[in-house]
């Protein structure tokens, strides 16, 4: 089994979250304002960032790969926290995880290692 030595927080998306009049919102659970569930992982990639090139232009994309366990529930349009000061921020899950659980370098059992998730963040 990989170590997982660092911690992340996990919020799941809300499919189908409606307002007081039945309007369709985005929502997690818990919601973005509280702690979210601590979950362990391997670790990530360092972030890579893109700034569109354009004057005045403020934006910038943070992307990262964290590394999971087999087992680890996030799937697309959840957000994860990480608290590192190096990549520190709050992350939406891009896309469904990348599953290395039946890669051929798994070792004599073909025990896979787990999954990568694909992380971005929005800035500006």
């Amino acid at each position: 089994m990989i170590p997982t030595p660092f911690t992340v927080q996990h919020y799941t998306f809300v499919a189908g979250a409606k307002d007081a009049h039945g309007n369709p919102i985005v929502t997690y659970t818990p919601l973005l304002t509280a702690p979210g569930i601590d979950r362990k992982v391997a670790g990530w990639s360092g972030a890579s960032t893109a700034e569109p090139p354009l004057a005045g232009h403020d934006r910038v994309v943070v992307d990262l790969e964290l590394m999971v366990p087999k087992g680890f529930p996030a799937r697309a349009r959840d957000k994860i926290r990480i608290a590192d000061p190096a990549v520190a921020g709050l992350y939406e899950v891009v896309g469904d995880p990348r599953d290395f659980t039946a890669s051929p370098f798994n070792g004599p059992l073909g025990r896979g290692w787990g999954y990568v998730l694909t992380l971005r963040r929005v800035d500006g």
